[in-house]
């Protein structure tokens, strides 16, 4: 399609079908990162790098600095993207774990009754087994 709109419509000789594949590569790669795909539009930068850099007469008239820029700004969405989950894991896990004064209140509550200490530590117990699963399932 590229190739026809450059041969057809805007009347070019001469054009290497090569450019062109580059060319449509490049677009679906913009495509893919303006609908929120950073690694799908990384791959087809990627790819329209790899069809660039092939050696041809017209290699030089092909884009290669505005690929090479998208496909930073993908890089850099994707990592933004992975930084929000993780905050948000971090976040929830940190809510799931008892804080220094909660620990310290319960520690107290269990000296001064005997008779809770051991339903207040199995409960912590299951807690952290608990904890320990979720913390296993983001590696």
């Amino acid at each position: 399609k590229v190739y026809r709109i450059v041969t057809e419509h805007m009347r070019l000789t001469n054009v290497n079908p090569k450019a062109c594949d580059c060319m449509k590569t490049y677009f679906e790669g913009n495509g893919s990162l303006e609908e929120g795909d950073p690694s799908k539009a990384i791959t087809l930068y990627n790819q329209a790098l790899s069809l660039a850099d092939r050696r041809t007469r017209q290699t030089s008239q092909l884009p290669k600095g505005a690929i090479l820029m998208k496909r930073a700004r993908a890089y850099l969405q994707r990592a933004a993207n992975h930084r929000k989950i993780l905050r948000s894991l971090v976040k929830d896990l940190t809510d799931t774990v008892p804080s220094a004064s909660t620990m310290k209140i319960l520690y107290q509550t269990a000296s001064s009754h005997p008779e809770l200490s051991a339903s207040i530590f199995q409960r912590l117990a299951g807690d952290s087994k608990v904890n320990q699963g979720k913390f296993r399932q983001i590696r």
